[in-house]
């Protein structure tokens, strides 16, 4: 979106037409689309609409990406889509200053990185560096200071043979950061090394954290081995103990329990009989109350299910009527229309012939016509007048009599319906 916006606003003429031209696609698009759907899909893809939606593809992608210099090549002379040929490609590419343009960038700061990417890669480089944005005065953050403060410390600039400063290995800009040749191979080593060391640092963090551990695993095993051989010794004491107290136990309550189960086998019985009795008059009485029930339940069913019926049935007789007559007077408008046609054709041919005898009817002219007796007036031919037929899309009279008869037929037999 910001790419398409600064195209606009350029003063080239190309760009301009290219940023414009991104919307106009957009809008278009969606106006074939609607034109599409109203029509059908008839609307023809012809060669500019093919040129305007590619173009709008096109800085689509070059929208969605972050891009900063931009060279139209042409993969193949065959214009053909998914093949390249190399050496066309780096003969335009060479044509175009692209190669020079790279290499004369190379050759000064070969390397460039955002402040962001800078301060993320290197800033572990430098302990206890915290990077903080600082306010640009345009209303938005900038990374250029805290850039400077880190390289400075991590790339000293170079001293000549004669004392004097070197070049800078590195340029803050406003957004990037430059490198000279080697600036950043340098920096690069560094974070490697920097990071074995701390890699070194947390690989002894953890085996001195696994080694303590495995120290309290094997001492806190030992103790339970210990408690577990004591609780055994102390738990067999025990055992032979209770052994001895539930033997006496067993014998004392066997005793009850031959006096108690005596006692349960003679209210048994008793209880048996009488739960035999209850059974039996409790399910003669299920049996009568249930049918009871059922037949209530029916004759309530019907009582409810008859008017629904009735009322159906009557519904169900009257749509079948209403749809026979509408049946009915569907075919006689089709036999009136096929009378109508019948008369307009030979209202058609009876004005064909009138003008065929009109054209047969010859005037002869004499040289003398004083010696010619005159010759005697034909009598007029009747014509008969006729009716002018019927305008296409018009009702004859007898087709305007069915339509008000289907009308006033469907109310009539619904009012007497009501009053029955």
């Amino acid at each position: 979106v910001d790419l398409a916006d600064c195209s606009k606003k350029c003063t080239n003429d190309l760009v301009k037409a290219l940023g414009e031209s991104k919307v106009a696609g957009k809008s278009a698009k969606a106006n074939a689309s609607a034109r599409g759907r109203k029509s059908g899909g008839l609307a023809a893809n012809t060669v500019w609409s093919k040129f305007r939606n590619q173009l709008g593809d096109l800085m689509k992608n070059i929208g969605e990406t972050r891009t900063r210099y931009i060279r139209c090549i042409k993969p193949n002379t065959q214009k053909k889509p998914k093949v390249m040929e190399h050496l066309s490609t780096v003969d335009q590419l060479r044509c175009a200053g692209v190669v020079a343009a790279v290499t004369i960038s190379r050759s000064a700061f070969p390397n460039r990185l955002e402040h962001e990417e800078v301060l993320n890669r290197f800033s572990a480089l430098l302990r206890g560096f915290k990077p903080e944005a600082i306010d640009n005065g345009e209303g938005g953050l900038t990374y250029q200071p805290e850039v400077s403060r880190l390289l400075i410390d991590l790339l000293p600039t170079p001293t000549n043979d004669d004392g004097s400063l070197g070049k800078a290995p590195f340029v803050a800009g406003k957004t990037r950061t430059y490198f000279r040749a080697g600036s950043l191979e340098h920096l690069e080593n560094e974070r490697v090394k920097a990071f074995g060391m701390y890699a070194t640092v947390i690989q002894a963090q953890i085996r001195g954290y696994q080694s303590r551990s495995m120290y309290a695993e094997w001492k806190l095993s030992s103790i339970k081995v210990q408690a577990r051989f004591r609780a055994h010794a102390a738990q067999r004491r025990y055992n032979n103990a209770r052994l001895a107290c539930i033997t006496l136990q067993c014998w004392r309550r066997q005793v009850e329990a031959r006096a108690e189960l005596k006692k349960l086998r003679e209210n048994y019985r008793a209880t048996m009989i009488q739960t035999h009795w209850r059974m039996a008059v409790a399910t003669a009485s299920l049996k009568r109350s249930r049918e009871a029930s059922i037949k209530i339940q029916a004759q309530m069913r019907g009582a409810i299910q008859r008017p629904i019926y009735r009322k159906e049935l009557a519904e169900a007789i009257e749509e079948a009527k209403l749809e026979n007559q509408l049946k009915s007077l569907q075919r006689k408008l089709e036999e009136a229309e096929a009378k109508r046609i019948d008369a307009e054709k030979k209202a058609a041919e009876a004005a064909s012939e009138s003008a065929s005898t009109k054209e047969k009817e010859v005037i002869v002219y004499r040289d003398r016509p004083q010696e010619a007796a005159p010759a005697a007036p034909e009598p007029a031919k009747a014509v008969e007048a006729e009716a002018p037929p019927p305008q296409p899309g018009q009702l004859t009279e007898q087709q305007q009599i069915l339509m008000d008869e289907s009308v006033q037929a469907p109310w009539s037999e619904r009012s007497a319906s009501s009053r029955l």
